[in-house]
């Protein structure tokens, strides 16, 4: 059956074609193309009706506890400021699918968010009268969050933004929800501009604007097109600026509190439970095509069960990928063997042994027994341990009066060949581990296949 075009198809397409952008249309706009069919009254009432209320749930976060604290100290850092402090912008991975997104380090710490559907919203620190009650109580700052009102059934970006529209992304948290979740004063984010250019000048008693500048360039020219329009012209000195605030909310991170170290254990049990759950994939995925994607396919998983993401990309790195530091490809087999060999190259009585401070594997375990080895300036005596990239092995110093490593010293000194893995400074008794042992680095015949094959009875 042929297609049907009705008159109805053809006034629509003179339209789509009326309004299409031109040639002239920027790369970076050309993301946002959207089809213009349909366009009619009709079709967008249809839309917007018939949908139950959806509200999301509004319960104060844990963390609100908390960011009064650090929006004080904060505050207090900067008297009389203004500060801006934006959570950024969504970036679109194609067409009308975004990656995920994740608000800036600074203003999920002095708001206690940090979900995907606060793309846009902006933290603002208003400096307080000097002359009020506030100020004679101590207070510096009142802040207030802007954010984009909800896109529900009630508008027409419901269906037609697929940013923040309900019909693309579920409900998202808007003005009250926020202000009921972080405790936060809230505003619509169309007032933005407003609220930073209030009383901003150089004089005496006016208010001077900073702004944390690398997450989001429109709120950042907005910034600094107000500040240039109030006597603050100088983009350099802007920058410095804005490079201490940064500096300071950097800074103050690294002090944790309460929550902060909570949810740290609840990161740490998380990743543990990622490493068992990949333990148990092993077997099932020893010598298999893309083995090393398959133990990252069963550590994200946990990672998306009990949280949103992995912090960072994972490195499975098996075989001659093993001595690779970021290894994020992950396509390469997890041998049988493998894992097992580069374990027992790493003990440290085979570290010892390697490195040339032991005639025999017997002698250095020997020797590790009975201390005579420290590992980063910590004495070691468990031969097991298993050595790191970057730790430093060294003869302890009240051992190297001793015959057994005086001769290591000596014009006679036995000639070692140390393997590519290690590093050896012979004057000062000292190796370092450079990388991890491949299988390529293990020169002695093995057949690993036959010693799995014996402990797995």
């Amino acid at each position: 059956m042929g297609e049907v075009i009705t008159a109805k198809d053809k006034e629509y397409e003179a339209e789509e074609r009326a309004t299409a952008p031109g040639a002239n249309q920027s790369m970076s706009d050309r993301v946002n193309n959207r089809s213009l069919r349909p366009q009619s009254a009709a079709f967008k009432e249809f839309m917007k009706s018939g949908w139950a209320d959806d509200d999301p749930e509004i319960n104060p976060l844990e963390s609100s506890k908390f960011t009064p604290a650090r929006l004080e100290a904060l505050g207090k850092a900067f008297p009389g400021e203004r500060l801006v402090i934006p959570a950024g912008q969504p970036k679109v991975r194609n067409n009308d699918c975004d990656y995920m997104f994740r608000p800036d380090t600074t203003f999920a710490y002095y708001t206690g968010l940090g979900s995907d559907y606060e793309a846009g919203a902006v933290l603002v620190l208003n400096p307080v009268d000097p002359d009020s009650p506030e100020a004679a109580a101590g207070k510096t700052h009142t802040p207030e969050l802007f954010v984009a009102p909800r896109a529900d059934n009630s508008t027409e970006d419901f269906f037609m933004s697929a940013h923040y529209g309900e019909y693309w992304v579920g409900p998202r948290a808007g003005l009250k929800e926020m202000q009921a979740m972080t405790g936060i004063e809230t505003h619509d984010i169309a007032q933005l501009a407003d609220a930073l250019s209030k009383d901003v000048g150089a004089e005496a008693g006016a208010v001077r604007v900073r702004v944390v500048s690398e997450t989001n360039p429109q709120i950042t020219s907005m910034v600094e097109s107000i500040r240039e329009a109030n006597g603050f012209a100088d983009p350099d000195k802007n920058s410095a600026s804005d490079d201490k605030l940064h500096e300071f909310a950097a800074e103050a991170r690294m002090v944790k509190d309460g929550y902060e170290i909570n949810e740290m254990r609840k990161a740490v049990d998380a990743t543990k439970h990622g490493f068992d759950r990949l333990l148990s994939a092993l077997p099932a995925a020893l010598d298999k095509p893309r083995s090393e994607r398959i133990l990252e396919g069963a550590f994200n998983a946990v990672s998306r069960e009990l949280g949103n993401a992995v912090g960072y990309d994972s490195i499975v790195a098996s075989g001659p990928h093993a001595p690779i530091l970021h290894w994020m490809r992950n396509t390469g087999v997890v041998k049988t063997g493998d894992m097992l060999l580069s374990l027992i190259e790493r003990r440290l009585d085979n570290v010892v042994y390697r490195l040339g401070f032991a005639m025999t594997r017997r002698e250095a375990r020997q020797l590790v027994n009975h201390a005579h080895f420290t590992v980063n300036g910590h004495k070691v005596n468990i031969p097991s341990y298993l050595v790191r990239v970057g730790d430093v092995i060294e003869v302890k110093e009240g051992s190297r009066s001793s015959v057994a490593f005086k001769r290591l010293t000596a014009e006679d000194a036995p000639m070692v060949t140390v393997p590519k893995w290690l590093e050896r400074d012979k004057t000062a008794l000292k190796g370092t581990v450079v990388t991890l042992p491949a299988r390529e680095d293990i020169d002695m015949p093995i057949e690993e296949h036959l010693i799995v094959e014996l402990y797995s009875k």
